[in-house]
């Protein structure tokens, strides 16, 4: 089935893949990824709900703007809500998972959400340079490394082996690497908009993992502090790519939370 595209505020065709039977379920990816990164948490879920996965702007089935800012990307999700005559649950990891939140702010169309590791603070380091770095390598059209790099900067020890041991998930990280860049600058000051969640009226779950970096607990609890209803998870043993080498336990708290 081709992908159904809705348009954003900026006339970028953003594509959503369908699958599965039963209440419409929003998975949002994160960075490196497309939809289809969601194929084994996706698998898990398509018995119990309409799975609509989005591919984010400037990837796959989706098309691109002139230029990037994290609120265009908060446009695109609001957009691919219209999709919807109710409030529909969200399933969204990393940067996707920022971008839901933040949405979430904004709209009453989304009825719970659970966040894998949105980043919400400060990381160690200037974003910036990372960014800079990473492109360097993608001139340079050496993705892998800049894939290494940047797993490296944001993932546990010992990661990079356990994501090269899963190839077709690190040909898609790697297919999508010159994005990560500018998704990376977009978040430069994003610690400012926290208060924002004050905002947000539906449920949130929270979920982090121990193995990842401390940023990304951090941004948990700061998150969980200003939300009026939102509770955090802890998954020992897990890093930031739970969702490829760890999906049932994903699953698993999507179905808790949102049935």
């Amino acid at each position: 089935m081709p992908p159904t595209l809705v348009t954003s505020v900026d006339g970028t065709s953003i594509a959503v893949r369908v699958a599965g039977r039963g209440a419409p379920l929003v998975l949002l990816h994160g960075i490196c990824a497309d939809a289809t990164s969601w194929l084994p948490v996706a698998g898990l879920l398509k018995d119990h709900y309409t799975v609509h996965s989005v591919d984010r702007r400037g990837r796959a089935g989706s098309g691109d703007g002139t230029h990037h800012s994290l609120d265009l990307e908060v446009e695109d999700r609001l957009a691919v809500l219209g999709l919807f005559d109710t409030p529909v649950p969200v399933l969204a990891h990393s940067y996707g998972a920022t971008v839901t939140v933040l949405a979430a702010a904004r709209t009453e169309a989304i009825s719970r959400v659970v966040a894998y590791e949105p980043l919400l603070l400060p990381v160690g380091g200037s974003l910036t340079a990372v960014a800079d770095r990473i492109d360097f390598y993608v001139e340079q059209q050496n993705r892998d490394r800049a894939l290494t790099y940047i797993l490296e900067q944001f993932a546990m020890p010992g990661l990079v082996d356990r994501i090269r041991a899963i190839p077709v998930a690190w040909e898609l990280l790697m297919q999508n690497i010159h994005t990560v860049s500018r998704e990376l600058r977009s978040l430069v000051g994003v610690n400012r908009r926290l208060d924002d969640l004050h905002a947000v009226e539906c449920p949130v779950r929270l979920l982090a993992g121990t193995s990842s970096i401390p940023e990304f607990r951090a941004s948990a609890r700061a998150a969980v502090e200003r939300l009026p209803s939102g509770e955090l998870i802890v998954l020992q043993g897990q890093n930031h790519f739970a969702t490829l080498v760890a999906p049932h336990l994903i699953a698993n708290e999507v179905l808790d939370s949102v049935s």
